[in-house]
């Protein structure tokens, strides 16, 4: 979902958590999985999040 909200494909942001490469990295929920934080994906949609 935090991809297509973005325009992004999935691997990027899987590649983002993984390499730490991105502007900003997902909070990891109980099961392990990623969660983008909404503040995070708005900040990058408003051009606020920075490499």
């Amino acid at each position: 979902m935090a991809a297509k909200v973005l325009g992004l494909a999935p691997q990027t942001l899987r590649r983002w958590a993984m390499d730490q490469s991105g502007p900003f990295q997902p909070e990891k929920a109980p099961n392990g999985r990623n969660m983008w934080l909404v503040a995070d994906l708005q900040n990058y949609i408003d051009g606020k999040a920075s490499f």
